[in-house]
């Protein structure tokens, strides 16, 4: 069985704890709404999960070693003028 809801008389609905749990909503999260020939799609907008995310993260390039900006800007001027 599909969950239901009833709306409000202000137009309120609220989505079913399932339905909820099952996307990943809270508090906050904004909704695109979509007319279709089929009736209503509501969709999620935002950010992706937070999985997703972690995922990406994980696939980034790592930072080099820590330079000292004043010894490399040093460096290059004491080669330039070398040159």
């Amino acid at each position: 069985m599909n969950p239901r809801a009833k709306m409000t008389s202000k137009g309120q609905v609220t989505i079913p704890l399932a339905i909820r749990e099952a996307l990943g909503l809270g508090t906050g999260t904004q909704l695109s709404f979509e007319l279709t020939t089929g009736g209503l799609r509501v969709t999620p907008v935002g950010l992706e999960p937070w999985s997703d995310l972690w995922d990406l993260a994980a696939e980034a390039p790592r930072p080099g070693k820590p330079v000292d900006v004043r010894s490399a800007i040093q460096a290059a001027v004491r080669e330039r003028s070398d040159r």
